[in-house]
């Protein structure tokens, strides 16, 4: 009896070492994993069809660095749409001045909002006889070189509706800003991994 005691105090003692170790190991697996390219061919996709979606409220700051990061990409001008969400500050002229689509809604009704009324939008302005690809971005996002090549990758061959990104938060200065960092690297990482 005294010796099923000690085993018991034994393997409590040392599970969350165990559970350490098991959670360390899965995490530099991933990681080793994760340096590696996708299994699907890097094809020079088509861009006539993609729609890059900037739903932006107040965004005077950030907006012109993300249009420019989409233009990068090789999208047109007619292809990139700013959904203003009645902003108060530049945002509508910075974008205007950019040369790309503007849309100002009359009223804020939040990022779904914008996002519904662009599906709108590009249901009108989208080859029927193609398949049309929706790139939401916030107005604060700055794209990888090649980013939207290698998101339409996954689409090419595969039975696959929707594709996210891995996300960096560039901006950490303040308490709000690093919470998104955890928010973006553990939420949203796990759930796409699911």
């Amino acid at each position: 009896m005294l010796l099923t005691i000690e085993i018991i105090l034994i393997l409590l003692a040392i599970y969350p070492v165990l559970g350490a170790l098991k959670w360390s190991c899965g995490l530099l697996f991933y990681l080793i994993l994760s340096k590696r390219n996708h299994e699907f061919p890097k094809q020079n996709h088509d861009l006539d069809e993609v729609f890059a979606v900037i739903p932006a409220y107040n965004e005077e700051k950030t907006l012109l660095t993300t249009i420019q990061s989409v233009k990068n990409q090789g999208l047109d001008n007619d292809h990139i749409m700013v959904i203003d969400d009645n902003s108060s500050d530049e945002t509508v002229k910075i974008a205007t001045k950019a040369g790309v689509r503007v849309y100002t809604k009359n009223e804020n009704k939040g990022k779904a909002d914008s996002l519904n009324y662009a599906i709108k939008l590009i249901d009108e302005l989208a080859d029927p006889n193609k398949t049309a690809y929706l790139l939401s971005i916030d107005a604060d996002t700055i794209l990888q070189a090649n980013g939207v090549q290698r998101l339409l990758d996954y689409f090419y061959g595969h039975n696959y509706g929707g594709v996210t990104a891995n996300m960096d938060v560039a901006n950490r200065e303040n308490a709000l800003a690093k919470s998104q960092v955890v928010e973006f690297s553990s939420i949203v990482g796990i759930i796409k991994r699911a």
